[in-house]
């Protein structure tokens, strides 16, 4: 009932659907961008390292940072990660590319394992997240729908990852504005 509730649900939500998509047409994005599945795969290293090393960080700076910041910054590197893809020129771009999902992946992570207990407390966190979860699985299993019928009907990813990158700087500006809900006694 609350727009901390939806703003963090939607935010969490975006990145799982992006993230989906983006990895669901990994090579086909990386093809169109004049580089093979190999250039796909290998970008997947950088990935898995940077997410590994950004989950720990993230997890240090969650208890320095306020967590609508680091929000913030996963959903900026998300659109920064949608606007790249379609643009890669090289295997250094394709690799710094992976770094990027990385810093998504190992930010979102995180946040989805914390921000509930934090914002809403523990006495009804089985309810929230199971919405929560119910939204980001949801939108995890449509995110690659929009993507493939933008390259059947355009030809290439540009234009529809560019447009998608609007939403999740969205969410980011709306993060900013999210307070943690109190109690209102009746």
């Amino acid at each position: 009932r609350t727009s901390a509730f939806w703003i963090l649900s939607l935010g969490l939500a975006s990145t799982s659907m992006l993230s989906t998509g983006l990895t669901f047409h990994a090579v086909s994005i990386f093809q169109d961008s004049g580089l093979g599945a190999s250039a796909a795969a290998m970008a997947f290293v950088p990935m898995a390292s940077v997410t590994a090393l950004v989950n720990l960080a993230s997890g240090v700076l969650v208890d320095r940072i306020p967590m609508k910041l680091l929000l913030a910054a996963g959903l900026v590197a998300q659109a920064i990660a949608l606007v790249m893809a379609p643009r890669l020129s090289g295997t250094g771009m394709a690799l710094a590319y992976g770094v990027m999902m990385g810093v998504v992946s190992g930010m979102m992570r995180t946040m989805g394992s914390i921000v509930w207990a934090r914002y809403f407390g523990r006495r009804h966190l089985g309810a929230i997240m199971g919405i929560a979860s119910m939204i980001s699985s949801g939108s995890s299993a449509l995110g690659p729908l929009p993507m493939g019928i933008a390259r059947d009907l355009l030809g290439n990813y540009r234009l529809t990852l560019t447009v998608l990158a609007v939403l999740p700087l969205a969410l980011a500006v709306a993060s900013l504005s999210i307070k943690r809900p109190h109690r209102i006694s009746t």
